[in-house]
């Protein structure tokens, strides 16, 4: 088993809250025991395959992770344990209920404030008609970023920057009332709005689609689906 201590302090360090979202690959123990010190605390199991250095980057970037241990499933995988506590050099002194984020799949980052996984990168420009699949194509069940909060919201701004990125919305053909939106991944009625003045006004009745508005602090602009505009995925 592979051992890395991270720096052993004689000062007592306390622990942050970090979510971890509900996932069968990410569950918690308790240990007695681990390298001949008795102790208690509790140890979160990533479940492999992981490469060790890809678990010494999630242990050191946390400041809950005091080690990690590699539990060998070949000669260059295994499962990934990550320990916390709160510790002085010789031995745990507090407990804490914590738990640690799973990673998102790679191409996607984890945003802790609206608990969701997005695209690391901006893709485009596309047009709107492809957007649905081209997310599928990033990444299957991935699909068009959907803001339900200011939040939500908040993260596309900050993300998008220049960027118009088209958002996970349509008013479906058959619907005649311009503020008829729903969102793609589910056909539920919008739970948020965000748009620009005197928008939705689905000009010269064809626009179906929707984008952001960088100029307008990305507010929300209805417009043609034939449009190239960019785009940021969502777990």
């Amino acid at each position: 088993m592979f051992l890395a201590f991270r720096c052993l302090m004689l000062v007592v360090f306390a622990c942050r809250l970090i979510l971890c979202p509900p996932d069968d690959h990410c569950h918690r123990q308790t240990f007695n025991e681990i390298s001949n010190r008795s102790y208690t605390g509790d140890v979160l199991i990533r479940e492999g395959p992981w490469p060790v250095t890809k678990c010494r980057r999630l242990c050191r970037r946390y400041l809950e992770c005091w080690f990690f241990t590699i539990v060998w499933a070949n000669d260059k995988y295994g499962t990934c344990n990550i320990y916390h506590g709160v510790w002085n050099s010789t031995q745990i002194v507090q407990k804490q209920d914590v738990s640690l984020y799973v990673p998102c799949p790679d191409g996607f980052q984890w945003n802790i404030k609206v608990k969701r996984c997005y695209t690391a990168e901006i893709y485009g420009p596309i047009q709107g008609y492809d957007a649905v699949n081209s997310c599928a194509n990033i990444l299957p069940g991935s699909f068009p970023v959907e803001p339900r909060n200011n939040a939500q919201m908040n993260h596309i701004k900050e993300v998008g920057g220049n960027f118009s990125i088209w958002l996970g919305m349509r008013k479906p053909d058959n619907f005649s009332d311009v503020h008829e939106f729903r969102y793609y991944s589910d056909g539920m009625p919008l739970e948020f709005e965000y748009w620009f003045q005197h928008n939705p006004n689905n000009f010269n009745n064809n626009e179906y689609c929707v984008v952001t508005t960088p100029e307008n602090d990305h507010r929300w602009n209805d417009v043609k689906c034939i449009l190239r505009r960019n785009l940021l995925c969502q777990l």
